[in-house]
């Protein structure tokens, strides 16, 4: 018997949102999907099997249905304090629970648009709960050699590789001799991101070392070898990418890495 949670009718229906309705964010409905698609993340968070049913009873489109809508909106200026905004980050959260599923990933490679959606994400920089958790969906999606696919597609490389790039190792020392101010915290959260990325890029190539591995993608790791050079996308292997973001933001050339390299 498979599990089942007396709410979801309910609930799924809350989160349900017509394609043709341009006031599904008016002031009486807003908080009502806000808190919706925050109680959909977190049921799936605290249990695989809520993320199992879920996904039994069409969650998927209602999902990426609300999350496309709310895309059409939030922009990257979009502070993380409006309502579409959050939704974009509550769904977000609840995409990597639900891609452990494989009935799930095919569900969301089938949805046009999504994946687009998901790559976009990573572009809030208002909204770092959002480009964090779509990192994490990236991460847990490429075990799927046709989402590899549609990633790449997507344009994922672009928006990835530029978060590599904002990694300041001097911003974890000041983590451990400041008090956490307003332009400390960006600069966390955004190594937070960088680090991140590198895990999803790695598992988007089937670079990674990990004792659960992607397939090999060609066609990225190609990419990411002449993008970043052999030699570091090679690290990429490594479970931990401080290595690789320290000596990618170095000012100091190496014979392994010349500034000239790079043409960002």
């Amino acid at each position: 018997m498979p599990f089942k949670y007396a709410g979801y009718p309910m609930l799924l229906s809350a989160i349900t949102v017509d394609k043709d309705d341009n006031n599904f964010l008016s002031s009486d409905r807003a908080h009502l999907l806000v808190a919706s698609s925050e109680l959909v993340w977190l049921m799936c968070e605290s249990s695989s099997l809520n993320g199992e049913e879920l996904v039994r009873d069409g969650g998927i489109p209602l999902l990426a249905t609300l999350l496309s809508r709310c895309m059409c909106v939030v922009q990257p200026t979009t502070p993380a304090t409006e309502p579409s905004a959050t939704i974009v980050a509550n769904i977000m959260r609840t995409f990597p629970v639900l891609g452990q599923f494989e009935s799930a990933r095919t569900e969301m490679l089938e949805f046009s648009g999504l994946v687009d959606d998901i790559v976009h994400c990573t572009a809030l920089e208002l909204v770092p709960a959002a480009i964090d958790a779509a990192l994490q969906t990236i991460a847990h999606l490429s075990i799927s050699s046709e989402i590899q696919n549609a990633l790449l597609k997507a344009g994922v490389l672009w928006y990835l590789i530029p978060l590599l790039l904002q990694y300041d190792s001097t911003a974890e020392e000041s983590d451990k001799t400041d008090a956490h101010g307003v332009g400390t915290s960006v600069l966390i959260a955004k190594n937070i991101h960088a680090v991140k990325a590198s895990h999803a890029l790695s598992r988007l190539s089937g670079l990674v070392d990990e004792e659960i591995p992607t397939p090999y993608n060609r066609a990225a790791a190609d990419a990411l070898r002449a993008l970043l050079t052999p030699k570091l996308a090679s690290m990429l292997k490594n479970k931990f990418a401080k290595d690789l973001l320290f000596t990618l933001n170095s000012n100091l050339e190496s014979p392994e890495v010349k500034a000239a390299d790079f043409a960002f």
